[in-house]
């Protein structure tokens, strides 16, 4: 398991470098849900798209060894949510990847 939770410290890091806003005239996120922050732009930078595929392949081979541990039934309770916020997870960076 410490892998994986190398690769969360990873992913963690990457989801706030994408989350964070762009500019100073970005919106602040909202008061009341301050864990949101506004939407990915719809176009990407090259480097902004380059570190959301590292993350987003990332994410994937966590997903898969978590899948792997699933069908063995490897998962505790914890790691049955985290496989389901990975699914999530992976969905979201498909859809700010356009993919």
């Amino acid at each position: 398991m410490p892998a994986l939770q190398s690769t969360l410290g990873v992913l963690a890091v990457a989801v706030a470098l994408l989350a964070c806003p762009r500019d100073a005239g970005a919106t602040d996120p909202s008061i009341l849900a301050p864990y949101r922050y506004q939407p990915a732009p719809q176009q990407l930078s090259p480097l902004e798209q380059q570190k959301a595929l590292i993350y987003k392949n990332q994410v994937q081979n966590q997903l898969r060894t978590l899948e792997n541990q699933d069908t063995k039934g490897e998962l505790n309770s914890f790691d049955q949510r985290l496989l389901l916020d990975t699914r999530s997870e992976l969905f979201r960076m498909n859809g700010v990847l356009g993919e």
